[in-house]
């Protein structure tokens, strides 16, 4: 009964707000609707007891009186307090004493004999229970269906949530792992390059050093050509030569290592290290033999 006049305040208040927006202030209280909406709700509070406390019989009489004073239900109240239940006992006690009073009440007609179970209400009020039993059932389905639609969408929303987190983790997780990928990638190519850069200042460094070497050494060379022999200067000028051509190939290898570039052909170096190895050959049998005296001209 509190639960009822609960669900019955709440709906009564909605319906009230949608009224006064819609009304003027200067609309009085439709005293006879209220009362035939009080009725209706004392009614019906008394049909959702409990099966074993239900006065059927008293129930019948005041629903015959209803009946005589209103000839209509107010549908949509009696939807609004199904619908709005939460307590699937109240719902099922509406059920069993509704199919309790339609099995026991009979349409009073003369002349008829009855069983002493059943109770004679006259055509009007017989009539008026049967849309009451209807439109019960009808709120009751209703109901069901709104349950069932709620339940299935909480189903869908819970799942949906679920599939939605599940791939939110992933593409969090992908990103994650892409991020330390290319941060390790960034770090190795950042050691790549700075290892790079080191070792091609270390090799120009030393290439410097080489090539201003050789010049010494080639500049000490043509400030003696008027004192030394001239053998003496070609051994050394071939000598130096050699060095220099072979330090340079291995210095250009280095660096095409070094930068993951495209090979370059260098094979020509080859042929010239024969020349001047030949070279270097030739000279030194010939101050060998001119030291030996073998029949060669004095070179000067």
């Amino acid at each position: 009964m509190t639960q009822l006049r609960t669900i019955s305040q709440n709906v009564e208040t909605n319906n009230n707000n949608l009224l006064n927006d819609q009304k003027g202030s200067g609309v009085a209280r439709n005293e006879a609707f209220h009362k035939h909406e009080e009725k209706q709700e004392e009614i019906f509070s008394r049909i959702i007891c409990s099966p074993d406390s239900f006065d059927i019989n008293g129930w019948i009489k005041d629903f015959s009186k209803f009946a005589k004073s209103y000839k209509k239900l107010l549908y949509a109240k009696i939807s609004s307090m199904i619908i709005a239940c939460e307590d699937n006992n109240v719902i099922e006690n509406l059920t069993n004493n509704i199919s309790t009073v339609i099995e026991a009440i009979k349409v009073n007609e003369k002349d008829t004999a009855v069983e002493e179970s059943i109770i004679l209400v006259d055509k009007d009020c017989y009539t008026l229970f049967l849309k009451f039993h209807d439109h019960c059932n009808l709120a009751i389905t209703q109901r069901n269906v709104y349950l069932r639609t709620e339940e299935d969408f909480k189903k869908i929303a819970e799942s949906t949530k679920a599939e939605v987190n599940e791939s939110l983790m992933t593409a969090t997780t992908e990103i994650n792992k892409h991020a330390e990928e290319s941060e390790a990638k960034i770090d190795s190519l950042e050691k790549n390059i700075t290892g790079q850069l080191i070792s091609l200042v270390s090799i120009f460094t030393a290439l410097s050093f080489v090539i201003f070497g050789g010049i010494s050494v080639l500049g000490s060379l043509l400030e003696n050509i008027k004192t030394l022999p001239l053998l003496n200067i070609l051994f050394v000028a071939d000598l130096w030569m050699l060095c220099m051509i072979n330090l340079f190939v291995i210095f250009v290898k280095l660096i095409i290592k070094l930068a993951n570039a495209k090979d370059v052909n260098l094979d020509f170096y080859k042929k010239v290290n024969l020349i001047l190895i030949a070279c270097l050959i030739l000279i030194m049998i010939i101050f060998i033999w001119n030291q030996h005296k073998l029949g060669f001209p004095k070179i000067i």
